[in-house]
């Protein structure tokens, strides 16, 4: 049975697949707002992540490596929603 740390990681990597195909196809705004979503989902499992390694569950990396990845995921979010912001006012 999946978790839901492993739902969020693969809807934040389909969301960033989805970005990409429809980034391409040009549809720039929902391409951005997509990758947006994506690094939400990534940040969602680092959260999830350094909460269970805090509690001394079984985690593939520390809730240290696990919290800079949330945080750095959080980061490229905001990025790409002010991309979406800027694309959608031009």
């Amino acid at each position: 049975m999946l978790d839901t740390r492993a739902v969020l990681a693969v809807l934040g990597g389909l969301l960033l697949l989805a970005g990409v195909v429809v980034h391409r196809r040009g549809a720039e705004s929902a391409g951005y707002g997509l990758f947006a979503l994506g690094f939400a989902a990534a940040g969602g499992w680092g959260w999830l992540t350094v909460l269970r390694s805090r509690a001394g569950g079984p985690t593939v990396v520390s809730a240290d490596v696990a919290l800079a990845l949330c945080v750095s995921a959080v980061a490229l979010g905001l990025v790409f929603l002010d991309a979406t912001r800027r694309a959608v006012r031009r």
